[in-house]
Formats: C-alpha cells, sequence, structure tokens
C-alpha cells in the first residue's frame, strides 16, 4: 500500500510539473484555457470539414470526431438527395447541418424546381423523415437546414446580391418545407450588407421587401468572420466579428428577439495575404470567439471553418484550416480540443 501511495504521490507530482511546464512555454495554450472555462450559455460546437467534397474519406471524419464537436456542416446543390454523409455522421455520433444552395442562389433559374427538391429533402432527412424510419440512430438527424450559402455576397447569388429576392425565395419555398417535415427548423441567412455595398443595410432591405418575415425562419445564420474579435471596430466593416451584436440589434428592431443565432462558418486564414493571422493567432481569436458567442446568451450553435488547409494555391482560402493540409494539428486545434472538453487545460 505503501508503494502504491508513493507511486501515486510521484505521478500527481509530474503531471503537476508537466502543466507549469506547458503553461510556462504556451502562454498562447493558457489564455485560450482560461477563456474557455469563463462561464456561458450551452452552445453545440461545429466543424465545416467538406466530407462530402472529399467522398466521405475516413480520416477526415475520423478526425472530426475526433475533436468533440457534435456538428458538421456540409452543402448540397439543386437536385441532390445524397444521404450517405448522414450515415458516415450518424456512425461517429455526429449530426449534419446541411446547407442547401442551388447554383445562383436566391437567382437560381427555376425556383420551382429548388422549391420540390428543398421539400423533398426536408421530408427524408430532417427529423422523423422516411430516410430514418425504423433506425436507431435517427436521433442525429439533422433539426435545422440552412436556407443558400452567403446569399448577400455576389459569388454566391449569380452576381446580383438582393435582400428583396432573397426575401421572396424564403417566403416562397418555406411554407412547403414546413408541410413536409413539421420538426425542421429554418435557418435565415443575414449579414450587415452585401458586400457590394458595405454600407448597405440587408436586414432591413429584408424586412422593407417582407415585413412579415419573421413567421417563415426559426433562427439566423451568420458568418462574422473577423481580425482581432475584442479590437475597436466599425460594426459595419466586414471583416469584424463584433458586427455580429450589430446583426443582433438589427433583428432586434425588427421583433426578431427570440430568433436564435447560429454562427455556421467563422475563423482565420493562416497565410495568403493582407488578412492573414499567425497561427497563435488564430488559435487566441478562435478562444475569444467561442468565448464571446457563448457569453451573448443568443448563440446556439458555433461551427468553426474550416478543419483542413486546402493547399490549393496562396489565396487566403486555402489557409482556413486548424489544421494543416496534411492533418497535423496548428495551435487552434487545441483551442477546439479544450472548447469541447476532449483535453483538458
Amino acid at each position: 500500500m505503501r508503494h502504491r501511495t508513493v507511486r501515486t504521490a510521484l505521478t500527481v507530482l509530474s503531471v503537476l510539473i508537466l502543466a507549469v511546464t506547458v503553461s510556462a512555454c504556451d502562454p498562447l495554450t493558457k489564455a485560450a484555457a482560461d477563456e474557455l472555462s469563463r462561464s456561458g450559455s450551452p452552445m453545440t460546437l461545429g466543424l465545416v470539414a467538406d466530407l462530402r467534397g472529399h467522398g466521405l474519406e475516413a480520416g477526415r471524419v475520423d478526425q472530426v470526431a475526433s475533436s468533440g464537436v457534435g456538428l458538421v456542416r456540409e452543402e448540397w446543390g439543386l437536385g441532390d438527395l445524397d444521404g450517405a454523409v448522414f450515415d458516415v455522421a450518424a456512425s461517429r455520433g455526429l449530426s449534419v447541418l446541411p446547407v442547401l444552395a442551388p447554383a445562383g442562389g436566391q437567382n437560381t433559374s427555376d425556383w420551382s424546381a429548388a422549391r420540390s427538391w428543398m421539400t423533398e429533402f426536408a421530408r427524408q432527412f430532417g427529423p422523423g423523415g422516411t430516410f430514418w424510419a425504423g433506425r436507431s440512430d435517427s436521433r442525429f438527424a439533422p433539426t435545422a437546414l440552412e436556407l443558400l450559402n452567403e446569399p448577400y455576397l455576389a459569388q454566391f447569388s449569380g452576381g446580383r446580391p438582393a435582400a428583396d429576392t432573397y426575401a421572396e425565395f424564403v417566403k416562397y419555398v418555406v411554407p412547403s418545407i414546413r408541410e413536409a417535415n413539421p420538426n425542421v427548423r429554418v435557418l435565415l441567412s443575414a449579414d450587415v450588407s452585401t458586400g457590394v455595398d458595405d454600407r448597405e443595410d440587408w436586414i432591413g432591405a429584408l424586412y422593407r421587401a417582407a415585413p412579415d418575415l419573421n413567421g417563415y425562419f426559426d433562427a439566423i445564420a451568420i458568418h462574422p468572420y473577423g481580425n482581432d474579435p475584442v479590437e475597436e471596430c466599425d460594426p459595419m466593416y466586414r471583416w469584424s466579428f463584433c458586427r455580429m451584436s450589430t446583426i443582433r440589434s438589427r433583428f432586434d428592431e425588427h421583433g426578431a428577439r427570440g430568433k436564435p443565432f447560429w454562427i455556421t462558418e467563422v475563423g482565420n486564414p493562416t497565410s495568403g495575404g493582407a488578412a492573414a493571422r499567425s497561427e497563435d493567432e488564430q488559435a487566441k481569436f478562435l478562444a475569444e470567439y467561442i468565448g464571446i458567442a457563448r457569453r451573448s446568451g443568443y448563440v446556439s450553435a458555433f461551427v468553426v471553418y474550416h478543419l483542413r488547409d486546402s493547399g490549393c494555391t496562396d489565396d487566403r482560402e486555402c489557409f482556413f484550416g486548424i489544421t494543416h493540409v496534411d492533418g497535423s494539428p496548428k495551435p487552434a486545434w487545441r483551442t477546439l480540443l479544450l472548447a469541447t472538453g476532449k483535453e483538458e487545460s
């Protein structure tokens, strides 16, 4: 018994020495741990991993599962009803957030086809849908659908981002989606402006086009990419995390105070131009983003963009990964593990 006690004491001492050494050598990790240990509201954490785009390769799927997140965000195009990713994700204890994104966004050439497809998608894959009938893993059915990816940006709206068109599109498709599956929540995509004109009020334009818009969505999907999340900033500037509070206040002004936010993309590139940050800064900022979102009281889900670098070019879009192209971790990977509780500080 005495020998076991001595061994236990030595083990505890070794762990304490290691913890002190890590804290002393890695102040970033300690800062991230301190930020993430602060109290806040419950919030589902997720990842954009492009599992479908990489053929559901096992290594990528397993890495997502090892992070401790509960959600993966995946995109479908017009007419696509492939449910393979739901099988794979559920087998790893993951739910999927589907983004339904026909080419051209709200300016897709055939609204009727888009509505039929989205309706069938909800009927098959939503909670209680035909895809899940008789399955023991039906609890992993997607609870929400995100309507279009960044319709306020030209590259995802056929070159013509228009809030009035998006509002009309939402009102056109949502009643059929809800009739097909009343259990599916609809996420409305929003930002402060269109990206074409940084001073254009996207949210105000939505409500001018559809004053009754609140009846057609359940939550708000935002992508508050930014630089230092706690710096002084212009809330209309598209590269500032702080504009999240501006988006909140504008929806509140239009009677949507009870609608939660889903942050379905956010992160920082570590290479590729002026917007790039060091890997240490990426990790620090991610901890701050998560902490701010948790303490806001209105963010229900937080999805990190992206699992891995693509290594495609020197464009910043290729370097948002919290791991390198070969899957090796950047410091932000440990930030996520701290946030999910997979690793302790």
